[in-house]
């Protein structure tokens, strides 16, 4: 956790250290593997609240989540059923989206813009 104090509050953010490392780790289940799909899209949700708990800042929540999807898209995840955990999640954790002052549906788009945009940004066949 990577612990600030900004206008004499404290602001707090998730700081991961294999962020920096030049090469990839193993930290979510792959879908490629003989795993059963509903229990690895809840994990997601596990580190979707874990995100909510320990950011104190929309912008890092984003950037957590979207870093956690992009990363899951390699292993056979679906975007389409990635969002909707997340939109269930959203649902049933209602304190998220109002920690974030916010409304579910927003920071659902919010997310997956963001998402978009990045995956754009690293695709070099898209001008």
């Amino acid at each position: 956790m990577d612990i600030k104090v900004e206008d004499r509050k404290f602001s707090t953010k998730i700081y991961d250290k294999r962020d920096a490392f030049n090469f990839s780790i193993v930290s979510l289940p792959d879908l490629r593997g003989n795993i059963a799909k509903a229990p690895a899209y809840g994990v997601l949700k596990g580190q979707m609240i874990r995100f909510a708990r320990n950011c104190t800042k929309t912008t890092d929540f984003i950037y957590r989540m979207v870093l956690m999807i992009k990363g899951v898209l390699n292993k056979e995840y679906k975007v389409e059923r990635i969002r909707n955990c997340v939109k269930q999640c959203l649902q049933d954790h209602p304190w998220i989206p109002t920690k974030f002052e916010t409304l579910a549906p927003i920071l659902l788009n919010r997310i997956f813009n963001e998402l978009m945009m990045m995956m754009t940004k690293l695709s070099p066949h898209i001008p």
